[in-house]
């Protein structure tokens, strides 16, 4: 405690001085103490003096004036202590919180499905902001302001986070990103940066934007993206979908488990045991090894090996070996894809059985109408039944056969398809294009250039030696009957 003394009379006041206390001595205190000398010492102590510090001085000379010792400290003066404010704060939508456990996390967690990330669509809310609230100052018995402690802290956000005016606020984002909050700040990214693996460290990525793998991917983990997906290292047993492309700088070694799919490119080092999807061209810079691959448009390798597997290139494939001189079994194919051409031979198959039932049903009907005159009432009805029947029944053909020339426009390539090897072709190896089918009985050293073609009315698989100015037909066999498009 800070003591000032006057004459008989001590003023206290407490460390933070939001209190004054008046101790008076009673060895040399009078019985009496008067108001103005009360306030005289108070003033004396730079105590400030409004009306309840009056107030106060008022009722301590009462007490003396009836002849009461005051021997305790008399609480004469307080002040208002600061009101501290309250930080902004950021609280995230509940539909996006169980996407946020630590993967280091006591909860009952599976360390595969978690997500410590948070990724979002264009306009979704993620949250509310909750405003801070600034401190109030206090005065202390001096008459002095006394600040808050300390100062309050509000949540800053990127432009592209949209905040509204209430509060607590909505909070939405006008991009699709990565929304991270540290530091109360709130950001979005519209790249997914992942620190280094995707491992239990990450869980599984399911993201709005591109994502982008300094590392490797690691077994049995799964990333989708709606953008495209770009691995530094290589990806190993797990499942990759992207919305766009990826690329796998470091290879895709899958041993037979997961896949890697995109509706655009893939590119790749080198694939070994991989399943690949792609909606566009698929680009291996050295070799497919026992892969399952099939693409919407080019295969292209012109430096690396096709070893096993089966690959199917809608728009045609170039390699600079096919097959394997250990036996491994290798299937390329170009063109129309064999279970959409087997689809539309379904579908060509039910439309023939149908006009079979129908010319059935016409034959029928024409025998009655010989004898219309002589037809009963039921017999008339029947005869109608059998003309709505034909109509209905070509009325279906006319539907199979539309979305059969759909379901064939949509899988044919733009131009006709070629396999072009520049090394060699082993034997063994099998070659599709469309509904033929051909399995190499000698080696083809390349470069050759593998099609189809149709000569007098008769469609064979050919190589053609460019170097040599020759064309080899190939035995082939019709492993698909052909349909018309329409």
């Amino acid at each position: 405690m800070t003591r000032q003394s006057v004459t008989r009379i001590s003023i206290d006041v407490s460390p933070d001085a939001l209190e004054a206390r008046v101790l008076l001595h009673p060895e040399d205190t009078p019985a009496r103490v008067a108001a103005a000398t009360l306030l005289d010492a108070l003033a004396k102590a730079n105590i400030a003096i409004d009306e309840t510090v009056s107030q106060r001085v008022r009722d301590l000379a009462a007490l003396t004036a009836r002849g009461e010792r005051v021997t305790e400290p008399f609480l004469i003066a307080t002040g208002r202590p600061a009101a501290e404010g309250r930080d902004g704060e950021f609280l995230w939508h509940e539909s996006l919180t169980p996407k946020r456990q630590h993967w280091c996390s006591d909860n009952a967690v599976d360390h595969y499905t978690f997500n410590s990330v948070v990724t979002v669509d264009e306009g979704q809310t993620i949250g509310t902001l909750v405003r801070c609230v600034p401190g109030v100052a206090g005065i202390d018995v001096y008459g002095r302001l006394v600040p808050p402690k300390r100062a309050v802290k509000g949540v800053t956000y990127a432009s592209a986070i949209n905040v509204t005016d209430d509060d607590p606020a909505v909070v939405s984002v006008d991009v699709s990103g990565v929304v991270t909050y540290e530091d109360r700040h709130l950001a979005i990214s519209e790249v997914f940066e992942v620190p280094e693996d995707v491992d239990f460290s990450t869980g599984h990525i399911d993201s709005s934007v591109d994502v982008h793998v300094p590392g490797v991917i690691c077994d049995r983990f799964r990333v989708r993206s709606k953008r495209s997906v770009l691995v530094d290292g290589t990806v190993e047993a797990a499942c990759v979908t992207a919305g766009r492309d990826v690329h796998a700088g470091g290879g895709i070694l899958q041993r037979g488990k997961g896949y890697v799919r995109a509706r655009g490119q893939i590119t790749a080092k080198f694939c070994d045991h991989a399943v690949l999807r792609a909606g566009k061209d698929v680009t291996i810079e050295r070799d497919l090894i026992r892969c399952d691959v099939r693409c919407g448009g080019t295969l292209s390798m012109p430096n690396g090996a096709i070893v096993g597997g089966s690959v199917f290139a809608r728009e045609g494939l170039e390699a600079a070996v096919l097959g394997s001189g250990a036996a491994a079994s290798t299937a390329a194919c170009v063109g129309t894809h064999p279970s959409i051409l087997r689809k539309a031979e379904r579908m060509y198959a039910s439309s023939k059985a149908k006009r079979a039932v129908a010319k059935r049903l016409r034959q029928t009907i024409v025998r009655l109408e010989e004898d219309m005159n002589r037809l009963n009432a039921a017999q008339q009805v029947r005869f109608a039944e059998l003309a709505t029947k034909v109509d209905m029944i070509g009325d279906a053909i006319k539907v199979e056969e539309a979305k059969r020339g759909a379901l064939l426009s949509a899988a044919e390539p733009a131009q006709q398809p070629v396999m072009l090897v520049n090394s060699m072709v082993h034997p063994g190896a099998r070659i599709r294009i469309g509904c033929r089918e051909a399995t190499i009985e000698n080696a083809l050293a390349g470069p050759v250039r593998i099609e189809e073609r149709t000569h007098l009315g008769i469609t064979a698989i050919v190589a053609v030696d460019p170097s040599r100015n020759s064309v080899k037909v190939l035995r082939s066999t019709q492993v698909a009957e052909a349909i018309p498009t329409c």
